[in-house]
């Protein structure tokens, strides 16, 4: 299309014609053909901006495609991370840094890389790291943000499935490359991917974003095969860090961004087979960490809270209520953070002063 419409503005319209079927006269010479002196130029001049439009529109389209466009953002993304991360690739370990990464059995991590046990998979890249470098956490920290950078990408092609129509406007694009990139730089992103043993979060972000991904295609499409691939990416995420057992809501609701009249059903069963996908997998996480839910971590929490005139939460119902309370007020105060990042509340582990409540 586009070489037919340069041979049009190059004066040759013949062929269009022939493909119609209806036969050109020629000039009777050639003369008749030539344009006079004085028109020459600027006609030769309006012919080489039509073709320049012509050759600028081409490589805009050619940037605008998805596959291009997205290696141009990974490519992007890419470059930021090792910016803004590569002059701290000698950083020291940190916190459980030392505990994981220099233990004996990290090795052991090596061996297996995908079970049932939560996190075997992200300790698995680590251990892997270590049988191949013992003791250089260069690679590891490249890894985080090669997987980082990977994690910004798919969020922005997750946001060009949601918010881009068929016509892939322009403001929908920049947009989502604009929140991709503020989620590679923010600060909140920083703790995962400078605190090593954080791989669990990356990788668990990774599949989640994966699983919304092959959802909503799942929903576009109408195609039941993604709907349980999107449940699948949904189980490795959890297996991954067992936090990531709520995203199964989440990814739930992206439903709502493709309802179509007359199709509620077919919605329905493409839904009903990520849920029984997805089910099993949290069930296995949530059983295996059962002991832990509700489970106070600070010692003599019980007689810190009592001396507040808190009721008494010796009881099970009682931890599971003040956990409840605990993780309502974490969830709000972290996406506070995500929109007025303050460091002086973003410290890893943050102990309040208990002696200062009494």
């Amino acid at each position: 299309m586009a070489i037919r419409q340069v041979v049009r503005v190059a004066g040759f319209d013949n062929m269009g014609s022939m493909e119609r079927g209806v036969a050109t006269k020629s000039p009777a010479n050639h003369s008749e053909a030539l344009l006079p002196l004085n028109l020459l130029p600027s006609s030769l001049f309006v012919k080489s901006m039509k073709t320049f439009w012509i050759h600028s529109n081409s490589a805009m389209s050619f940037f605008r495609t998805p596959k291009i466009l997205n290696c141009v953002m990974l490519m992007t993304l890419l470059v930021v991370s090792l910016t803004l991360y590569g002059p701290w690739l000698d950083n020291p370990l940190v916190f459980d840094d030392s505990n994981v990464l220099q233990s004996p059995i990290l090795g052991d991590y090596a061996i297996t890389p995908f079970s049932l046990v939560p996190r075997q998979f992200p300790y698995f890249t680590l251990g892997f790291e270590h049988v191949l470098s013992p003791g250089n956490w260069h690679i590891s920290r490249i890894t985080n943000f090669v997987l980082h950078s990977l994690n910004g990408w798919m969020l922005f092609i997750l946001l060009r499935l949601l918010l881009t129509t068929q016509n892939h406007s322009r403001n929908a694009t920049l947009t989502c490359a604009l929140l991709a990139l503020a989620f590679v730089v923010h600060p909140v992103a920083t703790y995962a991917t400078a605190y090593l043993v954080q791989r669990t979060i990356l990788i668990a972000t990774f599949f989640s974003i994966l699983s919304s991904i092959q959802f909503g295609l799942a929903l576009k499409q109408r195609s039941l095969r993604r709907s349980v691939f999107a449940g699948c990416c949904f189980g490795l995420s959890v297996l991954s860090k067992e936090h990531a057992v709520t995203t199964f809501i989440g990814i739930g609701l992206l439903a709502v961004f493709y309802p179509r009249r007359g199709e509620i059903d077919s919605t329905k069963r493409i839904a009903l087979a990520f849920v029984l996908t997805a089910i099993p997998f949290a069930g296995v996480v949530v059983a295996s960490k059962v002991g832990l839910i509700a489970a106070p971590y600070e010692p003599n929490i019980h007689e810190i809270i009592s001396t507040q005139g808190f009721p008494d939460m010796h009881s099970t119902l009682g931890n599971w209520l003040l956990s409840v309370a605990l993780q309502c007020h974490f969830f709000f105060e972290y996406l506070g953070l995500w929109w007025w990042p303050r460091t002086s509340r973003m410290s890893i582990d943050i102990r309040p002063d208990f002696t200062a409540l009494t």
